[in-house]
C-alpha cells in the first residue's frame, strides 16, 4: 500500500541508509500528505470527496459544460441527482454526517488560519 501510495505521490520513497542493499525503505511526507496529519488535518474530507453521491455528480461534467448556465440547471450535483445537497443530506442520514463531518474540519481550518507552523 505505502509503495502505491508513494508512487501516486502521496508520499516519498526513499533507500534506508545503511540498509545494504536489503531494500529497506524510508517513506516520507509530501506536500499534500500534510493535509492529513497535523493541527490542520483535513482527513475529514476525504470521505465525503469520494462518497458515490459526490464522485457521481462528476459523470455528467462534460455535458453541463456544455450547456447554456440557464439550461445546466445548477451544481453538477443538483443535474445527477435532481436535488441540493442540503436536499439530499435531508434525505441520507449517511450523506448527511459526512458533509457536516467535512464542513466542520473545514471550518476549524478556516477559524485556526495559517497551518505552516
Amino acid at each position: 500500500m505505502m509503495e502505491l501510495l508513494s508512487t501516486s505521490g502521496i508520499f516519498t520513497a526513499t533507500a534506508a541508509k545503511g540498509s545494504g542493499g536489503s531494500g529497506d525503505v524510508v517513506y516520507g511526507l509530501t506536500t499534500a500528505c500534510y493535509f492529513l496529519v497535523g493541527r490542520c488535518n483535513l482527513s475529514p474530507v476525504v470521505p465525503y470527496l469520494v462518497s458515490p453521491h459526490i464522485v457521481s455528480s462528476f459523470f455528467g461534467m462534460s455535458d453541463w459544460f456544455r450547456k447554456e448556465p440557464a439550461v445546466a440547471g445548477g451544481s453538477l450535483f443538483e443535474l445527477a441527482h435532481g436535488c441540493s445537497l442540503q436536499e439530499m443530506a435531508s434525505k441520507d442520514a449517511a450523506f448527511s454526517s459526512l458533509l457536516n463531518d467535512s464542513m466542520a474540519s473545514d471550518s476549524q481550518l478556516f477559524l485556526e488560519g495559517n497551518c505552516s507552523d
